[in-house]
């Protein structure tokens, strides 16, 4: 295990990939995605 770099990352902040996940994932538009963070939704 000596020779294998370890790295650490910070975890994710809530929210922090929902476009992410549901854009191409998901199938939602760019507006479609406004719309429900305007709705607190996401």
């Amino acid at each position: 295990m000596h020779r294998t770099p370890g790295a650490l990352r910070r975890a994710p902040l809530l929210g922090e990939h929902t476009s992410e996940v549901l854009r191409p994932e998901l199938g939602y538009t760019p507006e479609e995605v406004v719309i429900l963070r305007q709705r607190n939704i996401v």
